[in-house]
């Protein structure tokens, strides 16, 4: 199994912190370009991992359910 994503598009969801930060991290370091979306408008790629990457779109959403 291939675990290079390079040249495709990930949007993950509840990205700023936890098990989508996670996914996020695993996505980018393995060359995808990742669509961060979290509803804490605050949280953008502080982290020496993220911010590296060039690839990584955060996106501010706050949908109601």
């Amino acid at each position: 199994m291939s675990l290079n994503f390079e040249g495709k598009s990930v949007l993950v969801a509840g990205a700023a912190r936890g098990l989508g930060e996670g996914i996020v991290r695993a996505f980018a370091s393995r060359g995808a370009n990742v669509y961060a979306a979290d509803r804490l408008e605050d949280v953008r790629c502080t982290d020496d991992v993220i911010a590296w990457r060039v690839g990584i779109v955060w996106v501010a959403v706050d949908v109601p359910i």
